[in-house]
């Protein structure tokens, strides 16, 4: 079970960073490359970072059931009752993982950590095209 979750995971992690390039891709030798840019990579990604978000906290539900944690009684002591004690510890760190800030918080914030991530990669692009470029010419 936890091998699916974390193919899912690594699967969005590859889509979050290839978006960024295929759009520069599709966006080769427009006008306005920036806006064309921008506009699409920042709905897209945020899309992907909010279901990836997303998918992070429901997959700890997912595994909090597969390891028969109980999550509906009020004592704490019957919510462990049918968890074995080999898994105790993992399903604590589960717990710990679920609770806190709510995903929709995480998927904003990094939201907007990613954006400038966003700008870097486009500039990037264009130094990389120039001494590309430069390198052809002087050959």
């Amino acid at each position: 079970m936890e091998t699916i979750i974390t193919i899912t995971k690594l699967l969005l992690i590859i889509l979050l960073v290839g978006v960024p390039f295929w759009i520069l891709k599709k966006t080769k030798g427009t006008k306005y490359r920036f806006f064309k840019y921008i506009i699409p990579s920042t709905i897209l990604t945020s899309a992907v970072i909010l279901f990836s978000v997303w998918w992070a906290h429901y997959s700890i539900g997912i595994l909090l059931s597969h390891y028969e944690y109980l999550s509906e009684p009020m004592i704490p002591k019957e919510r462990f009752i049918n968890v074995s004690t080999e898994n105790m510890y993992r399903v604590n760190q589960l717990i710990d993982d679920w609770t806190g800030v709510g995903w929709p918080f995480k998927a904003i914030l990094f939201s907007i950590v990613y954006f400038p991530i966003l700008i870097f990669i486009f500039f990037f692009n264009i130094l990389f095209v120039m001494i590309k470029d430069k390198w052809i010419k002087s050959n």
